[in-house]
């Protein structure tokens, strides 16, 4: 893994140029005051929403149930999606991510914002289904979350690849809510309306991903495929700790494209 010092000339370039794409998940949502929780602590908030009488995972492991042993084989995502999805039906899914609408953004949401308004990014994307990058805009950049919209192709505007939650109408959070992609969902073997996006993104540009851990299988294919067709391309991705699972295998697959470093 390389140290952040060894990259910073090459993004720093292409920053300048207006060539570097940010491409952020669920981690840069952590920081105060947003403080989504990550990973179980997501899990665990989720199931207090579905199930108030029972504090899962709060309790000692030798503790939990056969049922809470085997939910915690999973990964949260999945758990919660199937959870909402059985017990209760999709759009009660929805009115779950719908309670991130009011959470406020950080500076880190704020900084993207900002690059976005002031052309110093061609684009943002992300995985991310909350509003808190938009909410930094203060609605001053096109939102792209549904497939029509993704089908226009790459331009300015931060790019919601598996949906968007909250709206200003009606119509509209029904619209938004139509277009969220839920782990189960997502499975692969990779993007449809959205890849071309991301196709031309990689062509044209280099991304840099941020809290970001790569392993959702619809990105994790269509990334792969698209550096099969552009060896030449790099992409910077920024980790915390050990590169995830997922990660390590795209790089392994594509070493000289794929290039990850350390804050410090």
């Amino acid at each position: 893994m390389k140290k952040w010092k060894s990259v910073q000339q090459d993004i720093e370039e292409l920053a300048a140029s207006n060539k570097l794409i940010p491409f952020v998940g669920s981690a840069i949502s952590y920081f105060q005051p947003t403080n989504l929780p990550l990973g179980k602590g997501l899990l665990n908030s989720g199931l207090q929403g579905i199930f108030p009488c029972r504090k899962l995972f709060i309790k000692d492991e030798y503790k939990w149930t056969s049922d809470e042993k085997e939910i915690d084989r999973h990964s949260p995502e999945v758990i919660l999606q199937g959870l909402a999805e059985g017990l209760l039906n999709r759009a009660k899914l929805a009115d779950l991510y719908n309670t991130m609408s009011a959470m406020p953004y950080n500076s880190l949401h704020q900084i993207l914002a900002s690059a976005l308004l002031n052309a110093k990014v061609p684009a943002l994307f992300t995985t991310n289904q909350d509003r808190c990058i938009e909410d930094a805009g203060r609605g001053q950049f096109p939102i792209i979350y549904d497939k029509q919209d993704f089908s226009l192709g790459l331009r300015e505007g931060l790019f919601h690849f598996h949906g968007a939650i909250g709206g200003a109408s009606e119509y509209e959070i029904a619209k938004r809510r139509q277009s969220l992609t839920f782990t189960l969902n997502s499975m692969g073997p990779h993007l449809t309306t959205e890849h071309k996006v991301l196709d031309d993104a990689v062509s044209n540009n280099s991304l840099l991903c941020l809290g970001y851990s790569g392993s959702d299988p619809d990105i994790w294919y269509s990334l792969s495929e698209i550096l099969e067709k552009y060896p030449e391309a790099t992409i910077y991705w920024c980790v915390r700790g050990t590169p995830s699972s997922n990660l390590i295998r795209l790089q392994g697959k594509h070493p000289n494209s794929i290039s990850y470093f350390k804050e410090t």
